[in-house]
């Protein structure tokens, strides 16, 4: 998949110590970056694209990557498996 640069704002990796900084408020979860919550999406979920091992990534149970993007003046973490370059396309 490929997203706008425009719209991506950092990338960030989540493992050991800063995972606890994943918060919960109901079914969602948050990611508190420099002190503020930032929701969190997974990408397979949206794309209802669950499969083996997607699980721990989809549940943010252990180390993951997200990208932080701004769209319609919303911030949010979109949690992906991996990002494997970046390319002007």
């Amino acid at each position: 998949y490929a997203l706008p640069q425009v719209v991506l704002l950092e990338l960030v990796r989540v493992e050991g110590e800063q995972l606890q900084l994943v918060e919960s408020i109901g079914n969602t979860k948050f990611y508190r970056l420099r002190g503020n919550l930032l929701p969190l999406v997974s990408l397979a979920q949206q794309l209802q694209s669950e499969q083996p091992g997607h699980e721990k990534i989809s549940g943010v149970d252990g180390a993951f990557t997200f990208i932080v993007l701004r769209a319609d003046d919303q911030t949010f973490g979109l949690i992906v498996d991996e990002v494997p370059d970046t390319q002007e396309i």
